[in-house]
């Protein structure tokens, strides 16, 4: 067995043990074309994730910029529904409670593997620069209405006005 394929078959035997614990109303499916656990409904709701060098980046910054990143470049997504879905099915119960139940020998042996792959590409949102932030201010935000309405008038020939609550 490669090196590919053992990541792969202990990363399947962590996310079906992790789906019998936690409960999950969602399955799993993976780069290789399977699904976890094993015969998870085509038509099901399930979490998509496109490469290994995925796990690898979560793994290395577990945090939403990382999410948002492989979410906008496809390398994770939602299958057959929507976030509102994913919220629904969450697992009940205190968060530290199951943390505790996935913090194990397995899981670091299954996830260790992958913190020596590279994360892969692309990671879209890294290359936004400081200078296209908003700074919030009253005058920004008229300038982004503005300039949506004026899109909105190109695009579909629409005369939008925009009220502020003081003006109701």
């Amino acid at each position: 067995m490669s090196g590919a394929e053992s990541r792969l078959a202990a990363l399947k035997s962590l996310l079906a043990d992790i789906h019998r614990r936690l409960e999950l109303g969602f399955g799993f499916r993976l780069w290789d074309g399977s699904t976890t656990p094993d015969g998870w409904p085509a038509e099901a709701l399930a979490l998509s994730i496109a490469d290994e060098g995925a796990v690898a980046g979560l793994l290395r910054a577990p945090n939403v910029t990382t999410l948002a990143n492989l979410w906008a470049a496809g390398r994770i997504d939602l299958k057959n529904g929507t976030l509102f879905d994913l919220v629904a099915r969450r697992p009940k119960g205190r968060t530290r409670d199951l943390r505790k139940t996935l913090a194990s020998f397995k899981t670091v042996c299954a996830l260790a593997p992958f913190l020596l792959l590279p994360r892969g590409a692309p990671w879209p949102l890294e290359h936004i620069g400081r200078d296209r932030e908003s700074d919030g201010s009253e005058a920004e935000n008229k300038r982004n209405q503005r300039f949506l309405r004026a899109v909105a008038r190109q695009r579909h020939g629409l005369h939008l006005r925009v009220f502020s609550p003081l003006e109701r």
